[in-house]
């Protein structure tokens, strides 16, 4: 006999806005978490939680740039300290010097995000396989059409 499922319908957060999707959780306890969060956390459509992503009439063009980069590595100054503790203690120790940056190139977004790649509606872009320094830039526009009868 399969378990029983508990769905929930909710609205968006936004004023006015009657946009619903539904959650499905397996138990009571999931079902609790789940309104707990989103008491902290309320829900939004896709048209409310970015608008500034939103294309429209109002907004027809987009324009992201991206660019190749070492991406630095978070513990650097952490793991020195320790090296650097460890060689005063001890000259001759055999835990390797800090690594500053991660061993491969990373796209660094405009929202500062890293990613090894890219992808989208008819492209594909690797770190990786470009030089440091590299620059994609997404443009998108939406040609509005004219509505006149």
């Amino acid at each position: 006999m399969p378990r029983r499922e508990y769905t929930s319908t909710v609205r968006c957060a936004d004023a006015g806005c009657g946009e619903t999707t539904f959650y499905v959780y397996e138990t009571r306890r999931e079902e609790a978490e789940g309104f707990a969060s989103r008491k902290r956390y309320p829900w939004k459509c896709i048209r409310h939680r970015k608008p500034e992503e939103l294309l429209g009439v109002d907004n027809p063009r987009r324009e992201l740039t991206f660019v190749v980069a070492m991406r630095p590595w978070e513990y650097y100054e952490q793991d020195k300290a320790e090296y650097e503790r460890e060689l005063a203690r001890n000259r001759y120790t055999r835990r390797k010097p800090p690594r500053e940056f991660w061993d491969k190139p990373f796209w660094l977004g405009e929202d500062g995000r890293w990613q090894s790649s890219l992808w989208g509606e008819g492209f594909r872009a690797i770190a990786e396989d470009l030089p440091v320094g590299t620059k994609l830039r997404l443009v998108v526009e939406v040609e509005v059409a004219d509505v006149r009868p």
